[in-house]
């Protein structure tokens, strides 16, 4: 299969370069990629060929090494669903397992995060996901907005919500420093003018700040944390009042370095309102090829999508406030 199959692609030029380099390195993709971009009007398509830009930017002369990686990253995570059909569940349950495994490898790291980059345009979940947040979160935000990103990893986030004119101070914060750095380094490759600041905490120990924030962004973080309900909680007290959060989860979601099980979006909107959140909107994006129905029914990746308020009289609930 060639690019020429893909004509719907024509008008989405860094798109399709993504797409034809993959192809170049991987053809036997070619059948996923057809069924992938068979709409030519899809209503998300011109916000991923913006992100597609951006990753292109990102990549510069080594986009074909970030396909080797693209496609190194689909077949470990095929080996990941595999161990997950046959057990009914992640490989790993712990953050020491995750870290043993997978975040105290650097070229491992390094494969995977850039193949989970390409995965931004590729997978239609996750293409689903950007466009909530744009048009669904960025756009309820106030004028003035403090920001604050926990865990910004590629910086696209980050990169978007510094393009609106609704956010005022941009924060991103990590628990790693060398993450950290790949962040301020992408960041510098998208050309990102309005500035940010980049700080080191711990989202699992008690906030720094107490009602700082505006508005404040945790994307594909949750699952990578032994207690989920620990994270909620310091960006339930780090928000401020009438604040908004975005939370982006994906469930039935096997891969290395996830270790937290949801089996629905609605095990994670319950978690998120025991906390003491409100949600004001939210919905479920599943993988390429699926109707939520069937994704359901075939324990299939969904990305559970959520905007929550914290009341202005809100409690915590769940944990206690000092996490434990």
């Amino acid at each position: 299969m060639t690019l020429t199959s893909l004509p719907q692609l024509q008008p989405y030029p860094s798109l399709a370069r993504i797409c034809a380099v993959v192809l170049d390195v991987w053809p036997a993709h070619g059948g996923y990629l057809k069924a992938r971009f068979c709409e030519s009007a899809h209503p998300v398509l011109p916000i991923t060929e913006e992100i597609a830009g951006l990753v292109v930017r990102i990549a510069g002369n080594d986009l074909s090494t970030f396909a080797d990686s693209y496609r190194w990253t689909c077949e470990t995570l095929v080996a990941e669903d595999l161990h997950f059909r046959r057990t009914g569940g992640y490989r790993w349950t712990t953050f020491e397992d995750a870290y043993r495994e997978v975040y105290s490898r650097a070229d491992y790291m390094q494969t995977y995060l850039r193949g989970l980059l390409l995965s931004q345009v590729l997978w239609a979940n996750q293409a689903t996901a950007f466009h909530f947040y744009v048009e669904r979160f960025l756009q309820r935000l106030q004028p003035g907005t403090d920001y604050l990103e926990i865990g910004p990893g590629h910086g696209l986030l980050l990169y978007f919500a510094a393009r609106s004119p609704q956010i005022g101070s941009i924060t991103g914060w990590d628990v790693s420093e060398s993450s950290l750095a790949m962040t301020r380094q992408t960041m510098e490759a998208m050309g990102m003018e309005h500035p940010f600041k980049l700080e080191l905490h711990n989202i699992l120990e008690p906030p720094c700040v107490q009602m700082a924030y505006d508005a404040i962004v945790l994307s594909e973080v949750l699952e990578h944390l032994d207690r989920p309900e620990i994270a909620l909680a310091t960006v339930f007290k780090t928000l401020k009042p009438g604040g908004l959060a975005y939370f982006n989860v994906p469930v039935n979601s096997p891969a290395p370095d996830h270790i937290y099980y949801w089996g629905s979006h609605l095990e994670v909107e319950n978690l998120v309102r025991e906390i003491g959140f409100k949600i004001v909107d939210s919905d479920a994006a599943p993988a390429t090829g699926y109707s939520l129905e069937r994704a359901l029914r075939r324990k299939v990746t969904i990305n559970s999508l959520i905007v929550a308020e914290r009341p202005d009289q809100g409690h915590i609930g769940v944990v206690s406030e000092n996490g434990k």
